[in-house]
């Protein structure tokens, strides 16, 4: 099996549908605009009081500049690579049939090396969604050590933002424990992965189903029927939900504040 670090310029030079696909991510969630202050806003500047101070026009300037500043830092720079146009999506949702996230952890991987065999795809590349290590978050909750303590040995690394390219058998060997961090730690950046060649991309979600924007027609087609011959399963509506417990909680997740 392989699996290696690599410069995440590396990952979206050999990855365009990756890299045009995190570009448009990154411009939609990462837009000060959606974090912009105005003058009267509520804000607690003291977290050990809550304290709620309206702020003033000047307040709301410095606060927007740091945002920008902030937000800027985790966007990559795409404008020496050349990318791909691509259109809207469409989006599948693929699980298995498994009854608890520990039974999902053990046979995401298998089920998940079919699928790639049965699509013919032998290398893949992922990253997090931003400028952040994915093992940026820490957490006590014994899965999710155990998941960082597996991650940690094949090579993952809990400082940098290097992306990560590997063999199908080795990508899909780390799933169970990549999906651990993706539902449990709240404040660690979202795993996006593709396969070399694809037209589409993976997210993995904290409800344990991988989301596939799919940008090819055909491709989106092969998808489909390579997952129900892996034994995995659409969602009928593409709608995510907790299917691990009975009032919607997910054991073990934090926010790290």
């Amino acid at each position: 099996m392989m699996l290696r670090s690599a410069d995440r310029m590396e990952i979206f030079e050999s990855y365009p549908v990756l890299a045009a696909h995190l570009r448009n991510w990154q411009d939609q969630t990462y837009d000060p605009a959606n974090l912009e202050y105005r003058e009267g806003d509520s804000v607690i500047f003291d977290l050990e009081t809550d304290e709620a101070v309206s702020i003033s026009a000047e307040q709301a300037a410095e606060l927007n500049a740091e945002n920008e500043a902030e937000l800027a830092e985790l966007k990559d720079d795409f404008s020496n690579i050349r990318l791909p146009a691509l259109e809207k999506p469409e989006l599948l949702v693929a699980t298995t049939d498994a009854m608890s996230m520990d039974d999902f952890s053990n046979g995401i991987g298998p089920a998940f090396l079919a699928f790639a065999r049965e699509m013919g795809w032998t290398e893949f590349a992922f990253v997090s969604d931003c400028r952040r290590p994915i093992l940026s978050q820490d957490n006590d909750y014994p899965p999710v050590e155990a998941a960082e303590k597996t991650l940690l040995r094949a090579g993952l690394s809990k400082s940098g933002d290097d992306g990560y390219l590997a063999d199908a058998e080795a990508f899909a060997a780390l799933l169970g424990p990549l999906f651990y961090i993706a539902r449990c730690n709240a404040c660690a950046p979202y795993i996006l992965f593709s396969a070399k060649g694809a037209s589409a991309v993976g997210t993995l979600c904290k409800y344990a189903n991988i989301h596939l924007d799919c940008y090819d027609e055909d491709e989106t087609n092969r998808i489909d029927a390579g997952l129900e011959a892996a034994g995995m399963e659409l969602l009928p509506d593409g709608h995510c939900h907790e299917k691990f417990s009975d009032d919607g909680a997910i054991s073990g997740r934090r926010i790290e504040l």
